[in-house]
């Protein structure tokens, strides 16, 4: 890749998260690019955790971009093209103006329109349709050992392929915080641990749909 960093100062993000803000990639309107927020760097959340032994981890485990990359290049090797609709194609990770970025794809259907949030999809799709996407994100994560290591719903996002189908996908949260990654080496491990983070993303879902419910007039 081009080591030329990608100049994203002064643009405007199209999505921003706890930790991170998405760029449109400026030579790519199909792909966007993540890049750490002020304060939020790996340095940064190495040296504010609360928790002595991640203090002393190296910085690579505390690095978020390099997470999902290693994850999802581990998957794509095993699987190939399958890992989609479940995570959008990930490209690297390339130098800009604002420190490392990990490119990807933007999640679209396959007519080309915008992928629906969470929120989005319990508003306006149908329930069990819906219900039914978000079985099979979770099947194919403790399947082929996805870890699901953020539980945070607003990660899930909804697109339709060229028949039709809805698919639930994840854009952000997901990889072993593990100390040891073994995960790297055993899938039978790498299931074992997916497989309970995947039936913790379920209840956090079934709490989200409830909240979503019960918050109707």
């Amino acid at each position: 890749m081009d080591e030329t960093p990608l100049l994203l100062s002064g643009r405007a993000p199209l999505f921003e998260g706890m930790t991170r803000r998405c760029y449109a990639h400026p030579d790519d309107p199909s792909r966007l690019v993540k890049v750490f927020k002020p304060g939020a760097t790996p340095e940064d959340r190495r040296r504010l955790t609360r928790r002595r032994y991640r203090r002393i981890m190296p910085l690579a485990f505390h690095d978020v971009q390099r997470r999902e990359w290693e994850t999802y290049r581990h998957l794509e090797r095993r699987i190939g093209r399958a890992v989609q609709p479940h995570i959008p194609r990930l490209h690297g990770i390339v130098p800009t103006d604002l420190g490392p970025g990990l490119v990807m794809d933007l999640a679209r259907s396959a007519d080309g329109t915008p992928c629906l949030s969470f929120e989005e999809q319990l508003r306006g799709g149908e329930r069990q349709e819906t219900v039914e996407s978000l079985d099979r994100l979770l099947a194919f994560a403790a399947r082929e050992g996805l870890v699901i290591s953020d539980r945070n719903t607003g990660n899930v996002v909804f697109t339709r392929d060229a028949a039709g189908r809805l698919d639930a996908g994840l854009v952000d949260g997901f990889g072993s915080l593990d100390m040891v990654p073994l995960w790297r080496w055993s899938d039978a491990f790498a299931r074992f641990r997916a497989r309970h983070y995947a039936r913790k993303m379920r209840r956090e879902i079934a709490a989200a749909i409830a909240r979503h419910d019960a918050a109707k007039p």
